[in-house]
């Protein structure tokens, strides 16, 4: 979408890719305005003018907690919606993949405490992220590296009740991973604070294992049958 060293909104240098997905890409930039660097997540508006990057923004936006994502500003230029984000370390999937062993069983209940608390904050406010998994969790660096917290994000996709309708019905119509899918949401297409656990129980198992039992197979009802 945008490369090396090229501005974006006037104030973003573009220094490299993060990462992408099916909605959005993710680029390492330099705030020429503050004079520090950021992530710039930028998604480009659908033909129907959808887009969950706003949404995204409002939810996190709605926390001050150490154990989600700081995000910053939002902004629209021409076709596309963007957020300015903190720029955190390795996440889960990235960081199992990296090692031949699996973690210790100190740093895997850790880990899994850690991951716990995040989802506590959003819960505790009646938020559900509906999208947990080891991806959406990444390492904050503390005291110069020598300890780390568990940081969440990627909010696209979380719920509150009294949300705007349209953001409902486009979420209930988006094709899911059934990787970390509980079996309530395979069979109601719903997801609760319940679901938000049942994934983390899978993404904390992937973490370990680096697999899952159903791992190979490519439907929705061949997912389910091995849960």
């Amino acid at each position: 979408m945008f490369k090396e060293n090229e501005i974006v909104a006037n104030r973003f240098k573009i220094i490299e890719r993060i990462a992408f997905g099916a909605f959005s890409i993710v680029y390492k930039c330099l705030d020429e305005q503050k004079k520090n660097e950021v992530c710039l997540k930028i998604e480009k508006i659908d033909e129907d003018g959808q887009s969950m990057l706003k949404h995204e923004f409002l939810v996190a936006k709605s926390f001050n907690s150490l154990f989600l994502c700081k995000t910053y500003e939002y902004f629209e230029v021409n076709n596309y919606k963007m957020i300015s984000m903190e720029i955190l370390g390795e996440n889960l999937i990235d960081t199992r993949r990296k090692r031949k062993n699996p973690p210790s069983i100190p740093m895997l209940m850790n880990v899994t405490f850690l991951c716990l608390k995040s989802l506590a904050v959003m819960h505790n406010k009646n938020y559900v992220h509906s999208d947990a998994k080891p991806s959406n969790f990444a390492f904050r660096m503390l005291n110069n590296n020598s300890d780390y917290s568990i940081v969440l994000y990627d909010f696209g996709l979380s719920q509150y009740e009294g949300e705007d309708p349209i953001i409902t019905n486009y979420r209930d119509n988006l094709t899911r991973n059934p990787r970390y899918l509980s079996l309530h949401t395979h069979t109601t297409k719903k997801w609760t604070k319940t679901d938000d656990i049942y994934a983390l129980i899978y993404s904390m198992a992937d973490f370990w294992r680096n697999e899952l039992p159903w791992d190979g197979r490519t439907t929705n009802k061949l997912v389910y049958e091995v849960k």
